[in-house]
């Protein structure tokens, strides 16, 4: 389509969502124009018909210079990821790809869930397949004992019957024929991919007679190797990987979808305490004239507690004698930071110092810090330290191109390097907050790893989703990071709080919206 100057690809969607010819819909872009709209025209798509998109532009990622964490996450590639997964469209990462997957889920019908089975006469191509499946996620159950001894039955002189099931090269076309259809007829798979090595020429017929309609609702995907084959409207792979790689990508079948991304009462959008226009009003406060400004570190923490996050106590200081009165007042082990201009990363830039016992201490902290910082030295801010416990990362940045995105992440100063992290499109639910946390890493940690106490994942979940309403309902807030949040098993804590503040995102227009019109009319 060139440019896409007056039909996007929103417009095609719209299109061909209620257009009965067309059973599976195939993008290939560069740019999605309004994300927004886009996200909400393709999951209503998708919700009726397998989608697959190809993004190009993949190399292009984020700033590398960026100083927040959530954004330096934020690379074009993970946000795509993120904008599919939010919508149900399965992303395709070649041409070749997008084009496979089309062929096939024009002839068969999508898959019902990701359990494979691998069947064929060569045991070195099904292992093959079965590698590739694996490196996409998909499930390669063994089959049941009575379906193994049913086809045990049917072919004595087979190889392996597990899964993958290798009939050996002695197999005739027939053996596999009946084998596939018994697997297939089972219950026990959603999908089957059949591998055929070519041994005479009647190795051919199993391609013939597999492609014919199929008597089951599996997904079939057929492999044959030694030659060239056309399968009867079923596509016919070159290669086991090719075929075995396909129905990871896949959106979930149409019965499925409208339930796919659990709903939750209430709005992702909700924030606790003030109502939206509120936090708008405080964000607006502290913006610049131009340009993105950080807050200081005590407004961004009240911003943060706001929207009924807790926050490790605190206490702001402009003195030496009021950093003593606070850590006085904490009553325990403190944490002193700086307040100093142009300073994001605390412990990088020696802007905090740890384990402060008592008013002593505190005072001579803050002359150490103001003494370090000299005249972009504000104050300081005297914190409870915090027990140790799992540091997560939870932010969210406003892309100029995808809108407002959120990052869980594993948390603490090595967090850019582990990158261990999900991209979530906000606002988010603590369903999809929950999935996202799961995924990571770290997340064996939360469930009792090694005797240590199980952590409240649905709190953590509940965190995300108020930093996502954050993000989808304050345009003014550019960008934040709590990092870390600190994980007890009481309960979720945040101890540092970087944010950002900028007019650019009230000012966004959509791309289709700046059209010349002609007479006062669309052109």
């Amino acid at each position: 389509m060139g440019n896409k100057i007056d039909v996007s690809g929103n417009d095609l969607l719209r299109l061909w969502v209620d257009d009965d010819r067309t059973r599976v819909v195939l993008l290939s872009l560069e740019s999605f124009g309004n994300p927004q709209r886009f996200g909400r025209v393709a999951r209503a798509v998708a919700r009726r018909k397998p989608v697959f998109a190809l993004f190009g532009g993949r190399s292009a990622t984020g700033s590398g210079g960026d100083r927040s964490p959530s954004a330096a996450f934020a690379d074009v590639d993970a946000i795509v990821d993120a904008l599919f997964s939010h919508t149900g469209v399965g992303r395709a990462h070649s041409m070749e790809a997008l084009i496979d997957v089309g062929l096939l889920l024009n002839s068969q019908p999508p898959p019902q869930g990701n359990r494979v089975a691998l069947i064929g006469n060569d045991g070195g191509l099904l292992n093959l397949g079965a590698d590739a499946a694996n490196a996409c996620g998909l499930a390669i159950p063994e089959l049941s004992a009575q379906l193994q001894a049913n086809v045990r039955d049917l072919v004595p002189q087979l190889a392996a019957t597990a899964n993958p099931v290798d009939l050996s090269a002695t197999a005739s076309p027939a053996d596999i024929i009946e084998v596939t259809r018994a697997i297939e007829t089972s219950g026990e798979i959603d999908a089957s991919v059949v591998v055929m090595m070519e041994v005479d020429e009647h190795s051919r017929d199993v391609v013939t007679t597999l492609a014919a309609p199929a008597v089951s609702d599996v997904t079939r995907a057929l492999v044959y190797v030694g030659g060239d084959v056309a399968g009867d409207g079923i596509p016919v792979y070159p290669t086991p990987e090719r075929a075995a790689g396909l129905p990871p990508g896949m959106p979930p079948p149409p019965r499925q979808r409208a339930t796919a991304r659990p709903r939750q009462r209430g709005s992702t959008s909700r924030l606790a305490g003030r109502p939206a226009p509120l936090h708008r009003r405080h964000a607006r406060s502290h913006l610049p004239a131009s340009g993105p400004k950080w807050l200081e570190l005590g407004t961004a923490f009240d911003l943060v507690a706001s929207i009924g996050i807790s926050v490790a106590p605190w206490q702001s200081a402009t003195s030496a004698d009021q950093c003593a009165e606070a850590a006085a007042k904490i009553g325990i082990r403190c944490v002193v930071k700086a307040v100093a201009e142009d300073v994001v990363h605390k412990s990088e830039e020696g802007a905090l110092i740890l384990g402060v016992a008592g008013p002593g201490e505190a005072a001579d902290a803050y002359r150490q810090l103001a003494e370090r910082f000299g005249d972009r030295f504000r104050g300081a801010l005297v914190q409870m330290q915090v027990e140790p416990g799992v540091e997560v990362l939870v932010g969210a940045v406003r892309d100029p191109r995808f809108g407002p995105l959120v990052v869980v992440a594993t948390g603490g100063t090595e967090a850019e390097i582990l990158d261990d992290r999900a991209i979530l499109v906000a606002p988010v639910t603590t369903a999809v907050a929950t999935r996202a946390i799961e995924h990571l890493r770290i997340a064996p940690l939360f469930h009792g790893y090694r005797g240590r106490a199980p952590l409240p994942v649905d709190q953590l979940a509940e965190l995300v989703r108020r930093v996502g309403a954050l993000a989808a309902t304050v345009p003014e807030v550019e960008r934040i990071d709590l990092n870390p949040v600190i994980v007890h098993p009481a309960g979720c804590v945040a101890v540092d709080v970087s944010a950002s503040v900028s007019n650019a995102g009230t000012t966004m227009t959509p791309l289709r919206g700046l059209l010349r019109l002609d007479q006062g009319r669309p052109r």
